[in-house]
């Protein structure tokens, strides 16, 4: 994408197009949205700056020239993943992501919630020395560790020493959790070089980059600007995790080593001078910290966890020896990486070595610097072809599986929320989406939530009423699974069942007093309806005798759901599926008929007495509609591509 832009904008038309449009479209459907935005900032800056070096040089009229051909490029791009986009922006409104329907919840996500995982100040040093604040989470430790030498001390063998070397808690910086990313030594030296060597115009776009990423990372570190940009800039409130902005500085000191390298290979003015300061800069410092590394405490918050969990004081200071020892390791490491570049650069320009080998062998080392690096993390097992991952069934899963009737669900009460695994073999009513539906979530935190907890807390006293758990029964919950083996498996007796009829009516004006009533009422017998969405039931008045009612699920498939049904009134049915609504149609007998949601989160239709048929089927316009707009945006890009690659090969010039 980048490639595509600076082509553009160095007036190589044809080829920049091409770059562009191919880059952005391979981009958005990779499907991570937070990179893309991430990215359209760094190329916004980009753009800005290209703007101020036209009006610098009065050439604003070329610059108009360059940004429909920009305009065309990213239209193409973003037409060939058209029916993603559209869907994805669709169902946003409703998600968590969108805006909130409660007070008590803001538009987007919770600040919170987006920065949880904040890097420290400090902590971007990382890139430079992998192993500065101690690797990953969990860090492997040698049988040579200060670990494993205090555990040999105290009697443990070699097995149990293994073991406990296995998987350390090394990280000592101040995040829950932590993944490793690492740029590179020699990067992090050749982009310094690039600071010193080239000219403002190239380098300043970039300087830029690189530090809105580290400063975006720090999220609440550096609170003033992070949090003016969650409350103001669009769409940074969608997404979370603010260390992800990190690869923004990754991008730029990539970018800025290569044309620091170049520059510095291709110029003979003060190269050995700036070579010196840019190797004594970035050589010493991992010099320094690798030098004082023993002066630190290197406690982490995790500690007192440990200690809490009976962890000895002898274990836990051999612990913080040992992450003092990986970032003295790792600082002598870079400062070997970072001098070896320094010299093959120096003897390029001495003419001791030619380009081609001296460039050759700074590949060959950056390459090795970085495999080594991943090879912490991933390794040949990580990269073998795997069949498609399995589950293996528990005793308790096949007990529900023989038992259990279509539409029934089941709740994982030792990890509700957070443990998607059970949706493998049974349908669930927690799990974990980093954006699922805003209603759902509310339903969460407003009920079922403690519904759960209250749930637990009887269980454990030898009490298994459930029939005032409305929420739970709402959702059709049969199966309440606390373990692997079948004992371990409480069936619910007061589940609603697939649909039923209720005998009345809650009216609300407002999500807020849905969610509210809810609380006070019994969802066998009483749904809850906002009536300034649902028109349709405000003069409704329920008369009728649910036990001369029935409904019975006749089909459940995941875009097909069928009913069959008899009352002598006409009445209401709440069914125990989830409303949205977007794609989802249902019809008595053929005759369509408007969904109503009820209860907050849950379908309901009004139906007539006698014996009918009712179905729901999802079919989305959107995706229909998008699939065609895709299809005629595939064919303008590879018929763009065809067009303009011969053009080039036929056509000779500048605009090539």
């Amino acid at each position: 994408m980048v490639a595509g832009f600076n082509l553009i904008f160095d007036k190589k038309y044809r080829s920049g197009f091409i770059a562009l449009a191919i880059g952005l479209a391979l981009e958005i459907k990779a499907n991570h949205l937070q990179i893309t935005y991430y990215l359209t900032l760094s190329l916004v800056i980009f753009s800005i700056h290209q703007l101020i070096i036209a009006l610098k040089e009065k050439d604003t009229t070329v610059y108009s020239r360059k940004i429909p051909i920009l305009f065309a490029a990213v239209i193409v791009a973003v037409g060939v993943n058209f029916g993603r986009l559209w869907d994805i922006i669709d169902y946003g409104k409703y998600s968590t992501r969108g805006k909130s329907e409660l007070a008590s919840r803001d538009s987007g996500l919770g600040k919170s919630y987006v920065f949880e995982f904040s890097n420290s100040i400090t902590e971007p040093l990382v890139l430079f020395i992998p192993n500065f604040y101690g690797g990953a989470s969990q860090e492997r430790l040698s049988l040579k560790s200060n670990v494993a030498e205090a555990l040999r001390s105290s009697g443990f063998d070699r097995n149990q020493i293994k073991d406990y070397t296995r998987s350390m808690p090394t990280y000592w910086g101040e995040q829950r959790l932590t993944a490793p990313y690492y740029v590179g030594a020699i990067a992090v030296f050749l982009a310094v070089l690039g600071i010193i060597t080239l000219e403002r115009k190239i380098k300043m776009w970039l300087l830029i980059v690189i530090g809105l990423g580290i400063i975006l990372s720090w999220g609440d570190h550096f609170e003033s600007f992070n949090y003016f940009l969650f409350n103001y800039l669009p769409g940074y409130n969608k997404f979370r995790s603010v260390t992800f902005a990190i690869l923004l500085t990754i991008f730029g000191i990539s970018v800025l080593a290569s044309l620091g390298l170049q520059k510095a290979l291709t110029s003979k003015k003060n190269t050995i001078k700036s070579l010196t300061l840019a190797a004594a800069a970035t050589g010493g410092f991992a010099l320094l910290a690798a030098i004082f590394a023993g002066i630190g405490k290197y406690s982490a918050p995790v500690d007192e966890t440990l200690l809490a969990q009976q962890w000895p004081q002898w274990l836990i200071d051999a612990l913080r020896a040992d992450r003092a020892g990986l970032l003295r390791k790792d600082a002598l490491r870079t400062t070997f990486y970072v001098m070896s570049a320094a010299v093959i650069v120096f003897l390029v320009l001495k003419e001791k070595v030619s380009h081609q080998l001296g460039v050759l062998i700074i590949v060959i080392l950056t390459t090795l610097d970085m495999i080594l690096i991943d090879k912490r993390y991933l390794n040949s097992s990580n990269f073998k072809e795997k069949k498609r991952l399995e589950f293996t069934k528990s005793e308790a899963d096949e007990f529900i599986l023989q038992n259990v009737k279509s539409g029934e669900r089941v709740v994982n009460l030792l990890n509700p929320f957070n443990d998607a695994t059970i949706s493998y073999h049974h349908e669930s009513i927690g799990g974990y989406h980093g954006a699922k539906l805003g209603r759902y979530r509310d339903l969460i935190e407003y009920h079922l939530g403690s519904e759960i907890q209250e749930l637990i807390s009887r269980i454990q006293s030898g009490n298994r009423n459930m029939q005032d758990l409305d929420v739970i029964n709402m959702l059709n919950t049969k199966y309440l699974k606390f373990g692997e083996t079948p004992q371990q498996i409480i069936q619910n007796p007061s589940n609603n069942g697939s649909a039923w009829f209720v005998q009345s009516l809650e009216k609300v004006n407002s999500a807020k007093e849905e969610i509210e009533v809810l609380a006070n009422i019994n969802t066998k017998e009483t749904a809850v309806i906002d009536t300034s969405e649902f028109k349709e039931v405000s003069d409704i008045d329920l008369n009728f005798n649910s036990s001369e009612s029935s409904i019975e699920l006749t089909e459940r498939d995941l875009n097909k759901i069928s009913y069959q049904y008899t009352s002598q009134d006409n009445g209401l049915i709440v069914f125990s599926e989830i409303y949205y609504p977007k794609g989802w149609i249902a019809t008595i007998d053929g005759e369509r008929t408007n969904i109503i949601r009820a209860n907050y989160v849950l379908r309901a239709l009004k139906v007539p007495a006698g014996e009918h048929t009712i179905r729901f089927e999802y079919k989305p316009k959107i995706y229909e509609a998008g699939n065609s707009i895709m299809l005629a945006f595939g064919i303008l890009l590879y018929g763009s591509i065809l067009f303009l690659s011969a053009q080039s090969f036929f056509i000779k010039g500048s605009g090539t």
